[in-house]
């Protein structure tokens, strides 16, 4: 019962939060914790720089008369953008994730990064062009520490086996259109 309290809570706040920030984005994301498509929100702060809090989310689902297959991905990832107004620009950012792959295999981890955001179109030099359009598009690369904890279940929970990985350096990479 307290776990539906605390989603129903967050489910409320969610959309306040999506009203106070002037800035939105849409992305995808690939790393070992937590990839898939990306909702972002940037909020400012006094120091010019920008944090951000972005809900990840991928699913595949195929069924059949003889058996089912899904893949489904969440995380959530946090962080502070510096100088966002120039075309390069610094980051780090916290995250989390679980994975399941039909049931049989499934991952928890997390991931503390620092990486570098760049932004081709930033500065276009026309107005009018296509290219102003594309202004807020950011390409990202990050490296850091990763933790995931994996469970494997075989022949329909008959055979267990679980593994912990911690990489240093992992990678990531990602792009977001914000507007």
């Amino acid at each position: 019962m307290n776990r539906i309290i605390k989603v129903a809570f967050a489910a409320l706040l969610l959309p306040c939060i999506i009203a106070a920030a002037p800035r939105m984005g849409v992305g995808a994301r690939i790393d070992p914790v937590s990839g898939g498509f990306e909702f972002r929100i940037w909020i400012p702060t006094q120091s010019g720089a920008q944090v951000f809090v972005a809900p990840q989310a991928i699913g595949i689902y195929t069924g059949s008369s003889t058996s089912n297959y899904y893949f489904f991905n969440v995380g959530l990832r946090a962080g502070v953008m510096y100088r966002p107004e120039n075309w390069i620009s610094p980051y780090w950012a916290l995250g989390v994730g679980y994975g399941s792959d039909d049931g049989e295999r499934n991952h928890l981890g997390g991931r503390g990064v620092l990486g570098i955001s760049v932004a081709p179109f930033k500065y276009a030099e026309d107005e009018s062009s296509w290219l102003s359009g594309l202004a807020g598009l950011r390409f990202e690369f990050d490296s850091g520490l990763m933790y995931r904890y994996n469970q494997y279940d075989y022949s329909y929970g008959t055979f267990e086996d679980r593994d912990q990985w911690i990489f240093f350096p992992d990678f990531g990479a990602g792009f977001v259109l914000s507007w």
